[in-house]
């Protein structure tokens, strides 16, 4: 997978400049992309970070989305606390958490809709105009192009 081979190469850069064992200011799409090889839907999950906050970490909407993947606490908060993935709606501004919150909310809403991706992301995104086709557009787009232009 692409993914895994992006972390590797990350891994192998910092290393051979002595930076493994140092504090280093990672950008937020190496995180996301580090964070989302954990689960089946790496490539979504990345695509969603991407059209839903351009990766940043700490964006907020005018509705209260929060964090990289623009979770909805208002909507998922309960359910997220209830399953252990957070214990405090501020660490939706945490990566890890953020991603590993959409990756359970992604599972829920596949179990809803039946695998319908279009259906699952009109519901993620509280059936946002045109989501589906931005997110299909991102995740093809992510696959034509190296990863270190990638927030551009």
């Amino acid at each position: 997978m692409r993914l895994r081979t992006v972390i590797v190469a990350t891994t192998v850069i910092l290393c051979s400049f002595g930076m493994a064992g140092n504090v280093v200011n990672i950008p937020t799409n190496v995180l996301v992309a580090h964070e989302s090889v954990k689960y089946s839907q790496s490539e979504l999950i990345v695509a969603i970070a991407k059209v839903e906050s351009n990766n940043r970490q700490f964006a907020v909407s005018s509705k209260g989305a929060r964090g990289v993947t623009q979770i909805m606490p208002k909507v998922w908060s309960k359910e997220l606390k209830d399953n252990g993935i957070i214990k405090d709606d501020v660490e939706l501004f945490d990566v890890s958490k953020n991603i590993k919150a959409c990756s359970y909310i992604l599972n829920v809403l596949r179990k809803q809709h039946g695998n319908n991706l279009e259906k699952m992301l009109q519901h993620y995104s509280g059936r946002a105009v045109n989501y589906y086709n931005k997110v299909r557009k991102e995740m093809a787009r992510s696959k034509h192009k190296t990863f270190y232009n990638s927030n551009r």
